[in-house]
């Protein structure tokens, strides 16, 4: 299994953890999601906890952000990625699967799927087999019409 790495934002405002997660994730996102990640986009989406794994030459293969919402121990996946050439190789369940440790027990985790992709139906059931489930229902939760909300209560 891969080895996950991470960084934890220590305090509200720190400029070197935003330009950081950007630095880990950028390329990565930008291939993947077609999102461009800056120091600015980390602070304002207020994420918490930047998680990644490299190739074995350094490369970022695959990375995930996380932000802490509320009050609660409510964490929202920001984006979880695996570069094309590393796809089927763990790394995604790597990520996902080391979540549990970071934000303890008795926290929440929930993510969006987008509606309408060839990937959507695919990536619901594979977040439902990593214990996730469907979370139109929760009001804690906003999310937008286009995307399926999916929490899970870690243990």
């Amino acid at each position: 299994m891969a080895l996950v790495k991470s960084l934890a934002k220590r305090g509200h405002f720190n400029k070197w953890f935003d330009r950081q997660a950007a630095h880990k994730t950028v390329e990565l996102y930008q291939q993947q999601l077609g999102v461009c990640v800056s120091r600015k986009c980390v602070r304002a989406l207020d994420v918490s906890h930047v998680l990644w794994v490299e190739s074995e030459a350094g490369v970022t293969a695959g990375a995930m952000m996380l932000s802490r919402t509320g009050i609660e121990p409510v964490y929202r996946v920001q984006g979880l990625a695996v570069s094309q050439e590393f796809k089927r190789q763990g790394y995604g369940t790597a990520l996902l699967a080391s979540v549990d440790g970071f934000v303890g027990p008795g926290a929440t985790v929930w993510l969006c799927v987008d509606k309408g992709k060839d990937s959507t139906d695919w990536l619901v059931r594979w977040y439902t087999r990593m214990g996730f489930e469907l979370a139109y229902m929760d009001p804690s939760l906003q999310f937008q019409p286009h995307e399926i909300p999916l929490k899970k209560l870690v243990k």
